[in-house]
């Protein structure tokens, strides 16, 4: 047993002696020094170099060995085209395992760090599957221009998935009110990360991802009057009376029964208008708020599609004849105003 130790230190000796001094290294490899800094070193790093070492999720080490450096991704992110908004979350996860979260800076930049994970890695912003995915995790490594995109919601679109405004760190220093449950969309639990949202009238106040079996724990900014929720953009079926500061309440259980609006998105109406759609708005009769979409706003949006029989205002930036679901609308300008009411 002596002999293979001393053999070992030995060979690790000669390898960092060798190396050169400019040397990239990651956990496992020869630091590069020489001479008797070698000696040492052989003899404090060989009883951590090998096999075993980093704990699990990357952070307790095994065998005495210290932990391994995460991997980190850099890049920006982007829903339905536009720069996801500041404060938006963005989470890593190996299977249904989530393994790094962190929330968009301005301009749409991000740097998540991902723990240890066996399989390949996946991405979620604000709850919505991205376009791209790592197929290895290396400790250590920093990926620089990894440029996610999501497509939308993972339940309906135009609703915002961002960050609760204004964020708690905004009341003056008031507890907020928590809510601990588990949420369903009819009856089933949703895939871990779907958004659950609070809103007090249309102004959201909370935003959490759903864990395992539905679990969440969503942490809810001031409230004026009730508090509304939604499950992967659906109206749930449970609301709250009002907002009780520092209050933490537990079982309270959702189950989204809503259906997504129907309808065309609004950014193919966009699209069809050629560069000449500005916004549109229409008026939910039901919750007797308006609802929008303009193109700049991303995930602030709250029009989830054009249904047909609706009456919609829509903002143009000069007269255009277009054909609009099956019919040839003139939407026109005239002395300066260019809003024009239309029936989808």
């Amino acid at each position: 047993m002596v002999a293979v130790v001393a053999v070992a230190v030995i060979t690790l000796t000669l390898t960092l002696a060798l190396a050169p001094a400019d040397t990239a290294l990651a956990w496992g490899e020869p630091f590069p020094v020489s001479g008797v800094s070698a000696i040492s070193a052989a003899m404090d790093t060989a009883s951590v170099v090998g096999p075993g070492v980093g704990g699990e999720n990357g952070g307790a080490p095994q065998a005495g060995g210290p932990p391994q450096a995460p991997q980190v991704f850099v890049g920006t992110a982007t829903v339905n085209g536009t720069l996801a908004a500041a404060g938006t979350p963005l989470t890593a996860w190996d299977g249904a395992k989530q393994v790094g979260a962190a929330t968009v800076e301005e301009s749409g930049s991000f740097v998540i760090q991902v723990a240890r994970s066996s399989g390949v890695i996946t991405f979620r912003i604000g709850g919505s599957p991205a376009d791209r995915t790592h197929p290895t995790w290396t400790p250590g490594l920093v990926t620089t221009g990894f440029d996610l995109t999501a497509g939308g919601t993972t339940g309906c679109l135009g609703t915002n998935l961002g960050a609760a405004t204004p964020a708690i760190g905004q009341q003056g220093g008031s507890p907020p009110h928590v809510f601990v449950g588990r949420a369903l969309v009819q009856g089933v639990a949703p895939p871990p990360g779907a958004p659950v949202t609070a809103w007090d009238g249309d102004r959201q106040i909370g935003y959490a991802a759903t864990g395992e079996n539905g679990a969440f724990t969503l942490t809810t900014a001031r409230a004026a009057g009730e508090i509304t929720f939604r499950v992967d953009g659906r109206l749930a079926d449970r609301t709250q009376p009002r907002w009780t500061l520092g209050q933490v309440t537990t079982g309270f259980n959702l189950n989204a029964v809503a259906d997504c609006p129907e309808g065309t998105p609004p950014a193919t109406v966009a699209e069809a208008l050629d560069g000449r759609f500005v916004r549109a708005f229409t008026f939910d009769n039901e919750r007797k708020e308006w609802r929008f979409y303009d193109p700049r706003a991303g995930q602030a949006n709250t029009l989830g599609g054009f249904v047909s029989g609706q009456s919609y205002l829509v903002l143009v930036t000069e007269t255009v004849g277009v054909s609009l679901n099956g019919k040839y609308r003139n939407l026109s300008c005239v002395a300066g105003n260019c809003w024009n009411l239309i029936v989808w």
